[in-house]
């Protein structure tokens, strides 16, 4: 991923695209664009492997933008970030394979309001990877707030027309998951900040 970048970065330079004491910037960018296009390409593809493409894009849509500006549980790569995102995505479509998905739905639905507080309450949760100064995180919790209130009223909007439960599933889905992930990095900075205490 970075070779690709710093390829793409070199050209640029070398055609006069951009200056050379631009060039980290540029990595950045064009690490971000590739990764983007690669994990899409990806659940695309998963999506039309197991016949749920409408499914897939629905979870991405919902999911993608609050993951991006809510922070929360990274890993330390993004190779492993990556995986694990494969690996949540084929853990979704699985379930969703349940013959009481209703039941599911319900469920999801009860642990909706938990992950709407988690998110209005505490994102932006920033990340060693992803480092965020003060203006940012004023910027990042506002338009947090805004992506949600908008994914609420979509959930709303499919379950009161009584949308496909499958659609229903994977949307609810979407904003429980950036909940969890928001615990799970709270869960995270209090165990490093008993860990620090407790160190003699």
């Amino acid at each position: 991923m970075n070779s690709l970048a710093e390829y793409l970065c070199n050209k640029a330079i070398a055609v006069n695209a951009i200056e050379s004491q631009e060039k980290d910037l540029y990595m950045y960018g064009f690490g971000l664009l590739i990764s983007s296009i690669y994990t899409w390409g990806t659940f695309i593809f998963l999506g039309l492997f197991f016949d749920s493409l409408l499914s897939a894009i629905c979870f991405m849509l919902l999911f993608i933008p609050l993951r991006i500006f809510c922070g929360g549980f990274h890993r330390k790569s993004y190779f492993k970030c990556y995986t694990s995102s494969l690996f949540l995505f084929l853990y979704v479509y699985f379930i969703s394979k349940v013959p009481f998905l209703e039941i599911v739905n319900l469920v999801l639905l009860m642990a909706l309001p938990l992950a709407i507080w988690c998110i209005w309450k505490f994102a932006p949760l920033e990340d060693s990877n992803k480092p965020l100064d003060s203006y940012e995180l004023i910027k990042y919790s506002k338009i947090s707030k805004s992506i949600l209130a908008v994914e609420v009223i979509i959930i709303f909007i499919l379950w009161l027309y009584h949308i496909n439960p499958l659609i229903i599933y994977f949307s609810v889905t979407a904003v429980d998951m950036i909940g969890l992930l928001l615990l799970l990095k709270i869960v995270q900075n209090l165990t490093k900040h008993n860990n620090y205490i407790t160190t003699p």
